[in-house]
């Protein structure tokens, strides 16, 4: 999970970026989502969700050149592919 600030005028192009990014990571087996904040016009929170880390890393890779169209990360929390991993849900 990661926050983008996104400029208003660089809106249509990160919409048009998230969108093939959904794409690219489907057609290799992940999921790829961004959402705005509500009440923080301009922020977005995207979500990598996919089974193996490999994908991962490769969602990743081809996706954060076109994303970045919208503006730099505010926020990266993720330590690295290895903090992003989540296949299994339930109580702890």
């Amino acid at each position: 999970m990661r926050f983008r600030r996104v400029d208003a005028a660089k809106r249509a192009d990160y919409r048009n970026a998230v969108a093939a990014a959904g794409v690219q990571a489907g057609n290799i087996g992940a999921h790829f989502w961004a959402f705005e904040a509500d009440g923080e016009e301009g922020c977005f929170v995207e979500f990598l969700e996919g089974p193996e880390d490999e994908i991962l890393a490769r969602v990743d890779q081809r996706t954060s050149a076109s994303l970045a169209v919208g503006g730099p990360l505010r926020v990266e929390s993720w330590p690295g592919i290895e903090g992003l991993r989540s296949t299994q849900f339930g109580d702890q």
